[in-house]
């Protein structure tokens, strides 16, 4: 699994650069789910990060609800929902901001591992799969959770390692 991450720095243009190697980087990578990385998940902005490879172009997607008359302009040829706080399309799962972020991460492990494992997830970092304000930590805490229970580990990519691009979170390693 692949996560994109977006926020205020990734729409900045004193991030240009940076960003360019973001999206050089991903374009490198086999997205298509029949690789090694099976599933992309973006939070916030994230999917406007995704958008810029062109992968997103003629699937369904949303993003920031902030942000999204920007973003739905910059990227005409991708099918942006506006009413959604997560969208899937294929192996490609959108959301639309932080708190739908972790709506999607529990969808997305319920999808994926089933609601047993949701469920103990949900528990162990003390939120309710109802809830719409947690703390980013439930990924860190599923991943480790999932790995404990003996199920696959969770590859992450810290491509915005250093925290510029992502106000407060930090993804560092794989």
């Amino acid at each position: 699994m692949l996560l994109v991450p977006g926020g205020m720095g990734s729409r900045d243009d004193k991030f240009a650069k940076e960003m360019e190697a973001v999206v050089a980087f991903l374009k490198g990578l086999d997205l298509s789910g029949q690789g090694s990385i099976k599933h992309v998940l973006t939070v916030c902005t994230g999917s406007e990060i995704l958008a810029r490879t062109g992968l997103l172009n003629g699937r369904e997607a949303t993003t920031n609800k902030r942000a999204f008359n920007e973003v739905k302009a910059k990227h005409p040829g991708v099918n942006w929902v506006a009413k959604a706080r997560w969208v899937v399309d294929g192996n490609i799962w959108t959301s639309s901001g932080v708190s739908a972020g972790m709506d999607l991460a529990f969808a997305w492990i319920r999808e994926v591992w089933g609601e047993e494992v949701a469920s103990y997830v949900a528990d162990r970092s003390e939120v309710s799969l109802d809830s719409f304000a947690v703390s980013v930590l439930v990924v860190t805490d599923c991943i480790c959770d999932c790995s404990m229970r003996g199920i696959r580990t969770v590859r992450m990519i810290g491509m915005l390692s250093g925290g510029a691009l992502f106000e407060g979170w930090r993804w560092d390693g794989v």
